[in-house]
């Protein structure tokens, strides 16, 4: 007997922002953000006498405004830049999550929904390598951390399958990595 496992997870981002420069090295903003996350579980014996499956779906809608700054790091010339910036916000989030269990004789499922209020915190650096008048290079590390959402791994120990209801929606998810982009100014 073996077991399978996967697990998938989608981020899915929006933001309008406005901004004001506070000082020549500083931009402040305000704005709203949406941000989607979606998980899936799947975990099943294979080869088993007995088959046996747990697959799990959540899914968080996360709506609310935010606050952050940006603040030009080093500027030598005309054609580089580095900048820090750094965002954080309080938002309403609609979670949701379904479960089922199948054991080869017995199927069960378990849906649950709700919502709460969540954090997002998001921190980055980035370079500017100016290519032309309207072209510029970017990249930089951004990091990501989200709170009280519903993820797929929590969802297990939540479920209740004799009554069919259950939701974990207190989870944090923290992402971070590289990005590279090429901008266009007019």
């Amino acid at each position: 007997t073996s077991v399978d496992a996967r697990y998938g997870s989608q981020l899915y981002n929006v933001e309008l922002n406005m901004r004001h420069t506070w000082r020549d090295w500083l931009d402040v903003m305000a704005g709203f953000r949406y941000v989607e996350l979606d998980e899936r579980s799947l975990v099943s014996l294979s080869n088993a006498a007995v088959p046996f499956s747990y697959a799990v779906a959540t899914r968080n809608r996360l709506y609310g405004v935010q606050f952050g700054g940006q603040a030009w790091l080093w500027c030598p010339c005309e054609y580089f830049e580095l900048d820090a910036f750094g965002k954080a916000g309080i938002y309403g989030n609609s979670a949701a999550q379904g479960s089922s269990s199948s054991s080869g004789l017995v199927n069960l499922s378990a849906n649950g929904q709700g919502t709460n209020t969540a954090f997002i915190g998001e921190l980055g650096v980035t370079g500017t390598c100016r290519l032309t008048d309207n072209w510029s290079l970017r990249g930089g590390y951004r990091l990501l951390w989200i709170t009280d959402v519903a993820l797929a791994s929590d969802q297990l120990a939540r479920t209740d399958f004799a009554n069919g209801t259950g939701l974990d929606g207190g989870g944090d998810a923290f992402y971070h990595g590289a990005i590279v982009g090429l901008e266009y100014c007019r």
